[in-house]
């Protein structure tokens, strides 16, 4: 058999010997043919472009011009497998800071760091037997490479220090949106996924717990009146008016502080797919669900009347 397919005296011959091997089944020379298959045969190869251009030669100086192809060709396809077998720059990982909540801790988040996607580290921390609900990411960024993730996981914990429930653990006694804040100094990309991929059955309890507590949003009882005006803790600059029953007017139309503060953020370029309205919306500065918590605990601690 023959020992190389370059050893034809013409680029015609050495075709015609590649395409009868190929029909009898053999995958192998002294290269690999379906390697110079793809190649030869991929109309943006290099390979491809240079026999194109070998063509060219045959048209302008006859059929001797293609003397020289096979040997021309294999030592472009030798040089494209040895730039193959050269290490690659692997990309960069993905340097990611997330601030998480779960309904079965009210009043707390967490705050930590990952070089996987956010939706592994939640379906991760979410699948722990011990935590009744799933987690949800309120909100999460990629940190430019040239920064140090360790650097701004720590700062973050510097800064919320005193709110640290526990200085072996990444939870923290403070709104959501005062995470949101301390990073929104810094130049990140916003990457928020939407709803993480969790079991049927505990997405259902996961909403039936945050149903139970926009329930409990009262405006009246947080004493906002219709008339008031609301602002977005993400941009002060965003407002809502308060309407009777519980609704408010955002650029004319009446929702609910959920929807509102859901078209707000989606508005402003945040990716964000559900949310809840009293983590968002702020009366005298502060938000509504810090509001509500202040109150019942002022309401629990006052001295009983009698």
């Amino acid at each position: 058999m023959l020992e190389h397919w370059s050893e034809d005296r013409y680029w015609t011959e050495a075709a015609e010997r590649f395409a009868e091997l190929r029909r009898q089944g053999t995958s192998k020379l002294v290269l690999d043919l379906e390697s110079i298959e793809s190649q030869v045969f991929s109309g943006d190869s290099p390979a491809y472009r240079a026999m194109e251009a070998l063509a060219s030669v045959r048209e302008h100086e006859g059929s001797e011009g293609y003397k020289g192809a096979p040997r021309v060709v294999l030592a472009l396809l030798m040089l494209l497998s040895e730039l193959g077998q050269l290490p690659r720059k692997e990309k960069p990982m993905s340097k990611i800071i997330y601030v998480l909540t779960n309904e079965a801790m009210p009043g707390l988040v967490k705050i930590g760091l990952t070089t996987d996607s956010v939706e592994s580290r939640v379906s991760s921390l979410s699948a722990t037997s011990g935590i009744p609900l799933p987690f949800e990411c309120h909100f999460a960024a990629e940190v430019p490479e040239h920064i140090s993730l360790d650097k701004v996981e720590k700062t973050l914990h510097k800064l919320f220090a005193e709110y640290r429930v526990n200085p072996k653990r990444e939870f923290f006694k403070i709104e959501p949106e005062k995470a949101v804040l301390a990073l929104s100094l810094g130049n990140f990309k916003e990457v928020t996924p939407g709803k993480v991929d969790v079991d049927p059955v505990e997405a259902q309890a996961l909403e039936k717990a945050k149903e139970q507590r926009r329930s409990r949003i009262n405006l009246s009882a947080l004493g906002i009146q219709a008339g008031a005006e609301l602002v977005l803790s993400r941009d002060e600059n965003v407002k809502a008016t308060v309407l009777e029953g519980g609704k408010v007017d955002y650029k004319g139309q009446s929702m609910s502080l959920s929807a509102a503060a859901l078209k707000a953020l989606q508005e402003m370029g945040y990716k964000s797919t559900s949310v809840s309205g009293s983590d968002y919306w702020m009366y005298e500065g502060e938000l509504l669900d810090e509001r509500r918590v202040r109150l019942e605990s002022d309401k629990f601690e006052s001295p009983s009347q009698g």
